[in-house]
């Protein structure tokens, strides 16, 4: 039978592991959000610069 403290001890490593994966989401979010704002500006750029390329013919 599993004494309170054990219980308890349980309780908090469970806790522990949920946050650990929560902010491991979150990271990855955050990484990805940046990874989508560099090629959003990079296919931005590109189609201004060949938008103005063909102007000039």
């Amino acid at each position: 039978m599993p004494t309170m403290l054990q219980e308890e001890v349980e309780k908090a490593c469970k806790t522990y592991v949920s946050r650990i994966i929560l902010i491991s989401g979150s990271a990855l979010f955050l990484v990805s959000d940046v990874i989508l704002a560099i090629s959003s500006f990079k296919a931005i750029d590109c189609l201004e610069n060949t938008l103005s390329s063909t102007d000039n013919l």
